[in-house]
């Protein structure tokens, strides 16, 4: 069921929002306590989020953090400098440096997983740093991130319990498909190898009547078409178009996703996120 928020609660626009998260996030880098602090707060917000139509935010990396596992490069890109061994397994992704010893893989920045009450438990660890611009006259922020992955060596390693064939990743692969038809390999099957220098690139495209979103450049340009205001309370959204009537819920929309990971003709990997998003009453 639906919530309101009361008369009295205070708004607050999310380009003003999302400046106080980059900041205290930057700040709570490699502290756990202003994390786990962070994410309840995000989850048990105190004022509505208002996002008025012709909201914009330009989302672009930088490789002015790097480590010798995977960090960004230019282009909303990663770059794999360790080559690795990937594969499924029940569900879960796994990651192997030498097809011997496995990762689970666990990666929960800001601890928003009540379980990992542990930080050690991550199998790996952030480093990054997040700059920004705000054009108030036009209601847009640009955002620039650097990002990197860190090896936690006080992780578990462990064994896979099924042996499976190695297959080196080339051009033209299809990983990831709804249709399992058009795979290539089915990773649940076989490991991957994917050799140091690949690069990891993620395309989105986000249509529909609520918001849109691509990257044709090497950067992501997100831009809200109608107004939205969002009220979170003790791990649940309320929404409204018209901060007047706040009946709007997942059911009100219809998601029409097609996400897809595929390999170059360059052995890149590219994840593709094709999303369409209605509001449909």
């Amino acid at each position: 069921s639906c919530f309101k928020p009361s008369s009295n609660t205070p708004h607050r626009d999310i380009i003003t929002w999302a400046k106080l998260i980059i900041d205290r996030l930057n700040g709570a880098k490699n502290n756990s306590d202003a994390q786990k602090k962070l994410s309840k707060e995000l989850m048990e917000n105190d004022s509505v989020l208002d996002i008025y139509k012709g909201t914009k935010f330009i989302i672009e990396s930088n490789d002015l953090i790097k480590s010798d596992l995977l960090h960004a490069i230019g282009g909303n890109s990663f770059i794999v400098k360790r080559a690795a061994y990937v594969t499924f397994d029940k569900n879960q992704f796994w990651i192997s440096f030498n097809n011997k010893n496995w990762y689970l893989y666990q990666f929960d920045p800001l601890n928003t997983n009540p379980n990992n009450v542990d930080p050690d438990k991550q199998n790996f660890l952030p480093d990054y740093n997040f700059k920004y611009k705000i054009d108030k006259d036009n209601n847009s922020m640009e955002v620039e991130y650097s990002f990197a992955f860190l090896e936690n060596h006080r992780a578990k390693l462990e064994k896979l319990k099924a042996e499976k064939a190695v297959v080196n990743l080339g051009p033209n692969m299809v990983l990831a498909d709804k249709d399992s038809n058009k795979l290539t390999y089915d990773l649940t099957k076989v490991i991957l190898y994917i050799p140091e220098n690949t690069v990891i690139k993620g395309k989105f495209f986000f249509s529909g009547n609520v918001l849109t979103a691509n990257n044709e450049t090497d950067k992501i340009e997100i831009n809200f078409i109608r107004d939205i205001f969002i009220y979170i309370k003790n791990r649940m959204i309320s929404m409204s178009f018209d901060n007047v009537n706040w009946n709007v819920n997942l059911l009100s929309f219809r998601l029409e996703p097609k996400i897809t990971t595929v390999s170059d003709e360059k052995n890149n990997i590219i994840f593709n996120f094709n999303v369409n998003l209605n509001y449909i009453k």
